[in-house]
């Protein structure tokens, strides 16, 4: 039995490859607002997105978003995972 926030819980159900929710469209409208917010033009489609799952974030902008500079990464990857967890 788990407690959180004084509710008690049997389990805890992990999709982790997709198969109850496709986070696909929340992804990108999180890369989207973010890329917006600093200034970049480029619109990431739920199927770029999609293909992004698995990847690790560092590797993303290499191989997806080769624009944007290095000494930003670390910005823009705290900035996305928090708009993730709010979308």
């Amino acid at each position: 039995m788990i407690t959180l926030k004084n509710i008690l819980y049997d389990g805890i159900i992990f999709d982790i490859d997709g198969t109850l929710w496709d986070a696909a469209k929340t992804c990108a409208i999180a890369w989207n607002d973010v890329l917006d917010k600093y200034g970049y033009g480029y619109k990431l489609s739920e199927q770029n997105a999609r293909s992004l799952s698995g990847i690790r974030l560092e590797d993303v902008f290499s191989q997806y978003f080769p624009f944007i500079l290095k000494s930003k990464y670390i910005d823009i990857i705290e900035c996305y995972k928090k708009k993730k967890n709010i979308i």
